[in-house]
């Protein structure tokens, strides 16, 4: 429980190789990894494959990991395998039409705003500030030890309309802003104004009435759906808690979600344990959308998702924003997804913004080490593009000065 999403992923893969295992079946091994660390763990993969001949089963909807490290691709559609082919020759000419239809899904760094089919609406000048951070610092009390400080002077606004992607490495803090944001755990000092209410001071039904206001998607839909409640009854909490509409109009509002998020009707009565962690997912984003509201602050909330039902979330989430005008706070690694739907982006690292512009300055001109590092690391769904990046990034690497990950695999087993 100290640890983040990505730091207990990357404890399973230690767990995994620490035998020397012949075969290595890896299912979904770095969707919770910042794009960093991926790159690392695939590279200790890739030298594990080569150094004693291991064979690795990849499972996984990330169609850039797949042209980072498979030789040859197994594609699978309702249960059956509808494409086998070299990873080269699948990328360069699918055949099956399921195919093409999930690679056209795939989103893809440096393409920019209109990736999904609709592109995020322009913010209105002079638009009201929906979130204000200034200073904010949080820490968390380790018995006999000095406090840990996870946000360290951090601050950034964001607008009505407008989308605000935050990036960083697993463990940089990003999770931790989205919690101290709900109230969900103290701040240390600084100011939160949330639609012109200072977050930190107000109580009782005052800050009631503000988190009606406020919607939510956290990163583990597992853990944040209570498992006794029918599906419809998740979907439908944050309207019977603030007493919107009647019973049957409730009902109705959840079979729109349901609708919305590509969910079946069938899923009302169903359970959170009876669903899949990507339908899981989308309970969680039907949820956060109930209220129609004025901020939405989402973690991570595609990242379970595969690639062709993630584009249709997205396309539907820009779609919702550009309708209502909610102001979104975008928590993700996946630079590909924030390249597609921020209008501005914030980077951060151990705690601090280390960068922060609009969409093209960060995510196309670069200024600072730790941004290039980034987008150098995440993959792309091009097998021979992606080796010229990989091949690209060890050389801004070694300019930079940083030492170029490779692990001593004998050592390791």
């Amino acid at each position: 429980h100290e640890f983040s999403g990505g730091q207990k992923q990357r404890i399973i893969i230690a767990m995994a190789l620490s035998m020397g295992a012949k075969l290595i079946v890896a299912d979904e091994p770095t969707t919770a990894l910042d794009v960093t660390v991926q790159a690392e763990i695939l590279q200790l993969l890739r030298d594990v494959r080569d150094a004693y001949g291991t064979s690795i089963i990849l499972i996984t909807h990330n169609m850039g990991v797949v042209a980072d490290l498979a030789d040859s691709v197994l594609v699978m559609y309702q249960g059956k395998v509808v494409e086998r082919a070299w990873a080269t020759e699948l990328f360069a000419s699918p055949r099956h039409d399921y195919t093409r239809k999930l690679l056209a899904a795939v989103p893809h760094l440096g393409d920019g705003h209109g990736q999904f089919g609709v592109a995020p609406k322009e913010v209105a000048a002079g638009a009201e500030t929906a979130l204000s951070v200034e200073n904010l610092v949080v820490e968390y009390k380790r018995q006999g030890k000095k406090p840990f400080r996870a946000v360290d002077d951090v601050s950034f606004d964001v607008k009505r309309g407008e989308i605000v992607g935050l990036v960083g490495e697993s463990g940089s803090g990003k999770s931790t802003i989205g919690r101290a944001l709900l109230g969900l755990i103290p701040s240390h000092s600084g100011e939160v104004s949330v639609l012109g209410e200072d977050l930190l001071s107000i109580k009782g039904p005052q800050l009631k009435a503000l988190r009606k206001r406020i919607g939510v998607i956290f990163q583990d839909p597992a853990a944040s759906l209570n498992p006794r409640f029918p599906i419809g009854d998740v979907i439908s909490e944050p309207l019977s808690v603030h007493k919107v509409g009647t019973p049957k109009e409730r009902q109705a509002r959840v079979h729109e979600l349901l609708e919305a998020v590509q969910l079946p009707r069938s899923a009302y009565n169903r359970y959170p344990h009876e669903l899949s962690g990507g339908q899981r997912q989308r309970v969680s984003i039907a949820r956060a959308l109930a209220l129609q509201p004025d901020l939405l602050i989402a973690d991570e909330p595609t990242s379970a998702l595969d690639v062709s039902v993630q584009a249709s979330v997205l396309a539907m989430f820009t779609e919702l924003q550009r309708h209502f005008g909610f102001a979104c706070l975008f928590i993700s690694h996946d630079l590909a997804v924030i390249d597609s739907l921020a209008h501005r982006v914030v980077v951060m690292q151990y705690g601090k913004i280390v960068e922060a512009g609009t969409r093209e300055d960060v995510l196309l001109n670069p200024q600072q080490e730790y941004t290039k590092r980034l987008l150098a690391a995440a993959p792309v769904p091009n097998p021979i593009e992606q080796r010229k990046r990989r091949e690209e990034r060890h050389a801004l690497l070694e300019s930079l000065g940083d030492r170029v990950v490779e692990l001593d695999t004998r050592e390791l087993l």
